[in-house]
């Protein structure tokens, strides 16, 4: 399964986001600012999978959702996605990440 594999992303944190960055270990892609409830284009690229390296800020606190290693992972393959973010904890500072296809 190969791409292109389209994605976007919505954010149903409850906050506003500034400079969200997206790695899928192979392509990474800086989304910008977006508001909470809002979701932007799609970004496409070669090879993703159902979750990914995430950095987002809310004010100024970094969040992020942490990839530990692809092993295993298979690709999402050629379609439309979307990464739904959440904030899973506030301690921490963790971004919750669902995957939908579109």
């Amino acid at each position: 399964m190969y791409g292109p594999t389209n994605i976007r992303i919505k954010n149903n944190s409850g906050h506003d986001f500034k400079n969200v960055y997206v790695n899928t270990k192979v392509e990474e892609y800086n989304y910008g600012d977006i508001n909470n409830s809002e979701v932007t284009g799609y970004k496409s690229f070669d090879i993703a999978y159902r979750y990914a390296y995430m950095e987002a800020l809310i004010d100024t606190t970094k969040y992020i959702a942490f990839v530990a290693d692809y092993i295993g992972a298979v690709q999402l393959g050629e379609g439309n996605f979307t990464y739904i973010v959440t904030i899973d904890d506030t301690v921490y500072k963790k971004l919750g990440v669902v995957t939908v296809e579109d």
